[in-house]
C-alpha cells in the first residue's frame, strides 16, 4: 500500500482528483452564493448584489480550478524544466483571473454608488474606464515582476517610441481627463438638459472616457468629444 501510495501512478491519479474537486467546489460555491445573494435581493430589492455575482461567479470557478490546477500539477511526477514553464503559465493565468475579479466588483459598485447618489438610470461608464486602467496596469506590473521582468527597463527601453506612443494618445489623453474634469466639477451630471453653441440641444445620456452623449428630443443622438464640452460654450437649461 505504501508502495502505491508512493508511486507516480498514484500521484497522477490525485492530481487530477484535485483538479476535478476544484471545478466541482467552485460550482457548488457559485451556486450556493449565486441562490443566497438572489434570495437577498429579492427580499431588500437590491438588484445590484443579484447582477454582481452574475458578472463574476464564471471567474470564481475558474479561479477555483486553477488553484486546482497548480497544486495538482506540483503534486504530479512532471520534470523541473516543464514544471517551472506550467507554473509560470497558470501564475500568469491566476493573476489575470484575480484582476479580471477585482476589476469588475470595483467598476460596477462604483457605478452602483454613482447611480445611487445622483438618482442616475443610464450608465457611466468612465469611472469604469478609469478603475478598469488602474487594475489592469497593476495587474500587467505584477505579471511582469513574476516573470522577473524590469518594469524600469521596459520603461526605460522605450525612449522615443514612448513619447511617439503619448504624442499618437494625445486627444484621447485630452478626452479622458476632461471627462474626468466634467464629473468632478459636476456642472453637468446625467439627466441634464442642455445647449450646444451650435443650437443643437437635448439630454445628457452618458459621459465615457472619450465623449459626452446627448439624446434630443426626437431621440437623434449627438456625440460630442469631452474636450469640446470642456472648452466649449453650452447652455444648462435645468
Amino acid at each position: 500500500m505504501e508502495e502505491f501510495l508512493n508511486s507516480n501512478s498514484f500521484k497522477w491519479i490525485l492530481s487530477i482528483v484535485i483538479v476535478i474537486a476544484g471545478w466541482l467546489i467552485g460550482i457548488l460555491i457559485n451556486r450556493f452564493i449565486y441562490k443566497k445573494i438572489k434570495n437577498i435581493s429579492q427580499k431588500t430589492h437590491r438588484r445590484y448584489y443579484y447582477l454582481i455575482v452574475k458578472k463574476i461567479k464564471n471567474l470564481i470557478t475558474l479561479l477555483l480550478v486553477l488553484i486546482a490546477t497548480y497544486i495538482a500539477v506540483n503534486i504530479a511526477p512532471i520534470s523541473t524544466d516543464v514544471l517551472k514553464y506550467v507554473n509560470n503559465i497558470l501564475k500568469i493565468l491566476l493573476i489575470i483571473t484575480i484582476t479580471l475579479l477585482i476589476s469588475r466588483l470595483l467598476s460596477n459598485y462604483v457605478q452602483y454608488l454613482l447611480k445611487k447618489s445622483n438618482k442616475l438610470t443610464s450608465k457611466t461608464s468612465i469611472f469604469s474606464v478609469i478603475i478598469d486602467i488602474l487594475i489592469y496596469t497593476i495587474g500587467i506590473i505584477v505579471i511582469l515582476h513574476t516573470l522577473g521582468i524590469s518594469v524600469k527597463a521596459i520603461v526605460a527601453s522605450l525612449g522615443i517610441g514612448g513619447l511617439a506612443v503619448a504624442l499618437a494618445l494625445q486627444e484621447t489623453l485630452t478626452n479622458l481627463f476632461a471627462g474626468i474634469q466634467l464629473m468632478l466639477s459636476k456642472k453637468i451630471q446625467i439627466g441634464d438638459y442642455i445647449r450646444l453653441d451650435s443650437g443643437e440641444e437635448g439630454k445628457i445620456t452618458d459621459i465615457t472616457w472619450r465623449e459626452t452623449t446627448i439624446q434630443q428630443i426626437l431621440n437623434n443622438v449627438i456625440i460630442v468629444p469631452n474636450s469640446k464640452m470642456t472648452t466649449g460654450k453650452w447652455f444648462y437649461n435645468g
